[in-house]
């Protein structure tokens, strides 16, 4: 097994070519930029092999229709819950993890109540995104002569929904700020577009450390409270317009074991990739070290196609990672995942699984020295060796501990209650002059 990572199979667009596409067809500002904007991060993540969108009546027709259909239901879209006149909207289990303690700090500093809100599009609001959404794709195809690729068109359709859905929240609710969870979700950027239209100030608490990569290069809201000064200096070095604030990291709360069993088996935290990617990351890991307790993501639990590559002697854990990395196990094997941040605040060593390509992992803390990082399977052997001799040696454990410090500066209350006066300072603070980096849109500024 050579690769650990990516596909073997060269995509019809490399996402190179589909990143710089989309923001070619983004300057000019045209009819239906502000959906290729939303869309564009979750249509990069989202990109696949050799994948473009069917051409023809009937395909338009059921992707319009099925567009339409989002105004009788509640269901889709970010959750959205009030503190006062302070909106904050998240969607997933970590973005829910991040902002839910302080949406519970903020109520209590308050003396108040939460308060959740469900929203249903209108039809003419859909409608009016469908119109939008036939430019945007024009627009692609003319940036994509070979075909837009799937990713996209879905991307685009799930932007005119959330759009819909954040013009009647914004319109209803009427907040002072907008909290959010993600940077890159097309959701999230639906509501960060519509609140700026309405000259509504947004902020923003990473679910995630810093990553730099197309799809989470950006700080598009006007605030943004990040876990540690690294993370600082990052976005400092990409050119925000001001610096950025540290809160740390309100969903975690760091518990060390006193120590770590060499001798127990390794932690497993997959990610959702594609099905191929985790079945030979499965492969090699059973190979490495046939003991393993397999901790997935929240998005992987219940889903038959993931449950179905766990080796049958492998344990499987319900609940989240940090558990197991409080409880003495040696080692976590990961792929580009914010667990890693996690695991070395616990003092676990991390192994990264990693193409063959030289390219470093998308996170900024996973790093060699502290992060071992594998590029095939024989690699792997030796670094499962390495990481158990290291979980026994506690001057590693700390060196570990002191690099994680360094991109986080707090955790647990004392990172929610920083996260609520922040919040709250964020509400105050009046005009705060635009978006602090926006990746996607560098011409238009704060437009």
């Amino acid at each position: 097994m050579s690769d650990l990572g990516s596909s073997s199979h060269a995509p019809l667009y490399e996402l190179d070519e589909v990143a710089a596409a989309i923001r070619r067809a983004i300057a000019p500002a045209g009819d239906g930029w502000a959906l290729l904007w939303a869309a564009a991060p979750t249509a990069l993540l989202d990109h696949a092999p050799a994948s473009t969108t069917p051409s023809g009546w009937w395909h338009a027709t059921r992707g319009s229709s099925r567009t339409l259909l989002a105004a009788f239901g509640r269901g889709r879209g970010s959750t959205l819950t009030s503190v006062g006149d302070v909106l904050f909207a998240y969607e997933g289990a970590n973005p829910a993890a991040t902002l839910q303690p302080v949406i519970d700090g903020l109520a209590r500093a308050w003396g108040t109540a939460a308060v959740s809100h469900a929203v249903r599009p209108t039809v003419p609001l859909l409608a009016a995104g469908l119109r939008d959404l036939r430019h945007a794709e024009r627009a692609a195809a003319r940036e994509l002569p070979a075909g837009v690729p799937e990713s996209l068109a879905r991307a685009l359709h799930a932007a005119v929904r959330a759009r819909a859905r954040a013009a009647v929240a914004l319109d209803s609710v009427r907040p002072r700020l907008v909290v959010l969870a993600s940077q890159h979700s097309t959701s999230s950027r639906a509501l960060i577009r519509a609140a700026r239209e309405r000259g509504i100030p947004t902020a923003y608490l990473p679910h995630a450390p810093a990553a730099d990569t197309y799809q989470y290069r950006d700080l598009p809201t006007d605030f943004a409270g990040v876990r540690g000064e690294r993370e600082v200096d990052f976005y400092r070095s990409l050119g925000a317009a001001r610096d950025v604030s540290i809160v740390g990291n309100p969903q975690a709360s760091v518990q060390p074991p006193a120590a770590l069993d060499p001798s127990r088996p390794a932690i497993y935290a997959p990610r959702p990739q594609a099905l191929e990617h985790v079945r030979a990351q499965v492969a090699a890991i059973d190979a490495a070290a046939p003991a393993v307790v397999v901790s997935p993501h929240p998005r992987m639990r219940g889903k038959a196609r993931y449950e179905g590559l766990w080796p049958a002697h492998w344990k499987v854990h319900d609940g989240w990672t940090v558990e197991l990395l409080r409880d003495g196990f040696p080692c976590i094997i990961q792929c580009s995942s914010g667990v890693a941040w996690e695991a070395m605040a616990h003092g676990v060593p991390v192994i990264e699984l990693s193409s063959e390509s030289a390219e470093p992992p998308a996170y900024l803390v996973i790093r060699e020295p502290f992060a071992l990082v594998c590029r095939s399977g024989e690699a792997l052997v030796a670094a499962v060796a390495d990481a158990r001799r290291a979980a026994a040696d506690p001057a590693a454990r700390e060196r570990l501990m002191g690099w994680a410090r360094e991109w986080c500066a707090a955790t647990g209350e004392e990172a929610v209650a920083r996260a609520a006066a922040w919040v709250e300072e964020c509400a105050v603070a009046g005009d705060p002059g635009g978006a602090l980096l926006d990746h996607w849109a560098p011409a238009l500024g704060a437009a």
